[in-house]
């Protein structure tokens, strides 16, 4: 029975003990890294103050020259501007005239802290104050001058204050077919007269050309069709006005309806906030590979997230897919003794894997996290605490809640490096009405879209 117990938990052993010397080594590290790469010597750290620091968070990446060389430490409000804490590397000389300006980068808008110039003054020490600094610029300001067009479409469309509108036309078109309709109907005597006129000068010139040549004939003819062609055209020219005016057809009600003004006020408030929800979106995409003990193969995970807000994100996750959609089935054998020391009593049972789908909600209070929803088809609730800036997670997951041997419980730690890659593992299974724990370990990364996007080279072309 020794025997046997040796070769059941070999190699979970091997892999739990490796996984717990890899975690303690990433935690010594983790206490050496921020988010601008290894660091073990000390950073610089200078005020700058701004008059509008929106969407400038810590943590904040500060560029010179498109290095990144530092981070924003704090925030906090001066003497009537904000006061912001950078730290950038002792490497990075800050001189008099070196000034500061914000820069949103990407579509989505994410804010960095720019270093630029300087050089022709004297050397700020480390705890000074840069002086010279510039506001955001880039994308914002793209979004701040279709923000002004929108309303100068708006203001063209209500008018008011001396400036020319949409219905300041209606009003005009509709004060010329009121005039043209009272000439038409207070001289309408004189305007039959004209046209009585004009016949018989027509007929006089008729009989007249009859007795004449025969091409001044034919040209008298033509003219007779041109003047009769003019009528037509002044009479349904009169129709059209009329029917503007009583606010019939398309045009007339456009001109006329003021519901049609209110719409596209309407629409122009949705087009603003829609554009305002997709600027502040983040979408993320990454793969993992998870080991576990007991299986003794990797399992396939790929993630979408979804970040709406800095406090909040949607996971989407296929488990096994997209690289296997098919079951597989593998057969499990346990060896029991009932009672010790009387019999053997082997027992095997066979287990279908299928691709499965985990969707979880999550939000986070300061360094906590609660996520729920569904985890790998199953219903889900849990939760991480970050440490040392977001560079180790501590969390426990809850989920398969119908099964028979006890609702399924893991316990694991995660560790965030180089920005984009991370390396997780853990207990998984804790409470299993057999005690069968098992040991998982993975390797992954998450891409948000300014990643993919400097992956590819589009970054450099949409600044």
């Amino acid at each position: 029975m020794a025997t046997n117990g040796k070769k059941k938990f070999g190699p979970e052993l091997k892999v739990g003990l490796f996984v717990i010397v890899v975690i303690f080594g990433l935690s010594y590290l983790t206490t050496r890294i921020n988010q601008d790469g290894f660091s073990f010597k000390p950073l610089d750290y200078y005020d700058v103050y701004f008059k509008n620091v929106s969407g400038l968070l810590p943590r904040t990446p500060v560029e010179y020259a498109g290095v990144r060389v530092g981070h924003v430490e704090e925030i906090a409000m001066g003497e009537g501007a904000v006061r912001v804490r950078i730290r950038v590397s002792p490497d990075v000389h800050i001189y008099e005239d070196t000034y500061v300006g914000l820069q949103t980068r990407g579509l989505l808008g994410e804010k960095i802290i720019l270093i630029q110039g300087g050089g022709q003054a004297a050397q700020i020490p480390s705890g000074g104050v840069i002086r010279d600094t510039h506001g955001s610029a880039g994308f914002e300001d793209a979004m701040a001058r279709f923000n002004e067009v929108a309303e100068a479409v708006r203001d063209f469309v209500k008018g008011g204050q001396g400036k020319p509108s949409l219905q300041d036309m209606v009003s005009n078109a509709t004060d010329i077919t009121e005039d043209v309709k009272k000439l038409m109907k207070d001289r309408s005597k004189d305007i039959d007269q004209i046209i009585l006129n004009m016949r018989e000068v027509t007929d006089s010139m008729k009989v007249f050309m009859r007795k004449g040549e025969p091409g001044t004939q034919s040209a008298l003819e033509k003219f007779e069709g041109t003047m009769d062609k003019l009528d037509q055209a002044a009479t349904s020219l009169q129709q059209i006005m009329s029917k503007i005016e009583r606010g019939e057809g398309s045009v007339g009600k456009l001109l006329s309806d003021d519901t049609t003004v209110t719409k596209m006020n309407d629409a122009l408030d949705g087009i603003n906030e829609f554009v305002g929800q997709v600027k502040q979106l983040e979408i993320a995409v990454g793969f993992r590979g998870e080991y576990m003990g007991s299986e003794r193969e990797p399992i396939a995970v790929t993630s979408f997230r979804f970040r709406p807000a800095v406090d909040k994100y949607f996971l989407l996750e296929f488990t096994d897919g997209p690289l296997a959609f098919a079951k597989r089935s593998r057969k499990i054998t346990t060896t029991e003794t009932d009672p010790p020391g009387t019999s053997v009593q082997k027992t095997e049972t066979t287990r279908s894997d299928s691709f499965s789908i985990t969707a979880i909600f999550a939000r986070r209070f300061y360094d906590l996290t609660l996520k729920a929803g569904i985890f790998r088809s199953s219903g889900y609730f849990g939760a991480e605490y970050h440490l040392f800036e977001d560079h180790l997670n501590l969390g426990i997951d809850a989920f398969n809640f119908n099964r028979d041997e006890n609702a399924q419980l893991r316990l694991f730690a995660k560790i965030n490096f180089l920005k984009i890659f991370y390396l997780d593992g853990g207990v998984d299974d804790m409470i299993h009405e057999n005690g069968r724990r098992n040991f998982f370990a993975g390797l992954g990364f998450m891409l948000t879209d300014d990643d993919i996007k400097k992956l590819f080279g589009v970054a450099p072309l949409l600044q």
